[in-house]
């Protein structure tokens, strides 16, 4: 990392916020502490956007602090130790967000950014459906004009959060008779509008994180299409380049399931109930640290690249990929390391172990990751797809005629 003058400063004043103002968010004063209690993480929220520490990187026009990545990283850097209540906000800041800075109009920066950074509105996505499986491109959710916008119907899955979000961005089908790919449009969908219908579902952890979302002639007025009408597949392609970094950097995700089962607190868990006789133990947490200081380096280099302006195509997809691998390894490793401890002294413990393996699928499974790097890193052909040159409408036609 390259540090100057300012940096040091930056990194000063944010230690000595977090000192003042989230002391209770330490991890050896709370293990696994989790944004359970919504208004006490809007408090926090509004703090940290009236200190400027929130939307680090993001321009002043839609309420961000207009600061590099460096600045963002060395803010990744101080919070480490700390399980901040932001769980809540993490799509909006890390996803949602930033593809707004991107692509869309400036009314809708300055109307939706700033509530995002204070805390004021919480996100959905609602991309995924029950019948399309891992094809994304195969949605079946309809769009249809009407006066002033469009009416949605159609069913979304396995939506985080969609049980307390005020706003949800969805991609919808807006032409039929075009090529999958190219009748799809994102909207900015009211989670409180007429014929939005959430119903939670529960995990096997007891709980209900993930929701179903069924939209039954939701109105979205014009001002709240993102992109053009039918550009939605090439916006989602940013939406999820922004997500794999949001995952593979940690933004938003402090609170995350897996953080009782990060190094720090599986080695204080150990210090305090292990074997010092253990070798088998010792070894696995040794090899626990070398992998946490390793993946703490990559997202500095990563940072710094972004910074330099130099990062690479695939660079959060390999990122996402490694942190979506040590999501799992550390459930295993703390399984090994601690024991029955893992499961009877701290119930964030148990909780992180039966978490861990979705965090791997969360911002696109490690098959999707690989195809990436593959083909837009490697230059590798992509695989052969008769149905892209099909229209929508052809391929459910031919999909009724093979009985699927």
């Amino acid at each position: 990392m390259t540090f100057d003058e300012s940096t040091d400063e930056f990194r000063a004043f944010v230690r000595g916020w977090l000192h003042e103002h989230a002391e209770p968010y330490r991890h050896d004063v709370v293990v696994g502490r989790g944004p359970s209690d919504l208004p006490a993480a809007r408090e926090f929220m509004a703090l940290m956007h009236a200190a400027g520490l929130n939307g680090l990187t993001w321009p002043l026009d839609a309420g961000g602090a207009g600061r590099g990545d460096v600045d963002a990283q060395t803010f990744r850097d101080e919070t480490a130790q700390y399980t901040l209540p932001l769980d809540p906000f993490r799509i909006g800041m890390g996803t949602v967000g930033p593809t707004i800075v991107d692509m869309g109009t400036e009314a809708q920066r300055r109307l939706l950014c700033p509530a995002i950074l204070s805390g004021d509105s919480i996100w959905c996505q609602l991309f995924s459906e029950p019948d399309a499986g891992t094809d994304l491109a195969g949605l079946r959710t309809s769009a249809v004009r009407d006066d002033g916008g469009f009416r949605i119907t159609g069913r979304k899955v396995w939506n985080t959060n969609a049980h307390r979000a005020d706003y949800g961005v969805a991609l919808v089908r807006t032409e039929p008779d075009a090529p999958k790919h190219q009748g799809i449009t994102m909207m900015l969908v009211d989670m409180h509008a007429e014929g939005v219908t959430v119903s939670p579902l529960r995990d096997m952890t007891g709980n209900a994180v993930f929701n179903e979302v069924v939209l039954d002639q939701a109105f979205v007025p014009d001002g709240m299409v993102l992109g053009e009408i039918n550009d939605g597949w090439r916006i989602a392609g940013r939406m999820l380049t922004h997500e794999r970094g949001a995952v593979s950097s940690g933004v938003g995700t402090d609170g995350k399931a897996t953080e009782a089962v990060s190094y720090p607190n599986v080695a204080a868990l150990w210090h305090k109930h292990g074997d010092p006789a253990d070798d088998a133990a010792i070894t696995a947490l040794v090899d626990y640290y070398v992998e946490h200081e390793a993946l703490s380096l990559l997202r500095a280099r990563y940072a710094q690249l972004a910074h330099d302006g130099l990062s690479g195509p695939v660079d959060h997809s390999v990122s996402k990929l490694l942190i979506g691998r040590a999501n799992v390894d550390a459930a295993e490793r703390a399984t090994r390391i601690l024991g029955s401890v893992a499961v009877y002294e701290d119930p964030a413990v148990e909780k992180a172990i039966l978490s861990a393996p979705a965090l791997s699928i969360a911002g696109g499974t490690e098959e999707i990751q690989k195809n990436i790097i593959a083909e837009r890193g490697l230059g590798l052909p992509r695989e052969s797809d008769p149905s892209k040159t099909m229209t929508f409408r052809e391929i459910i036609a031919h999909n009724r005629q093979q009985g699927s």
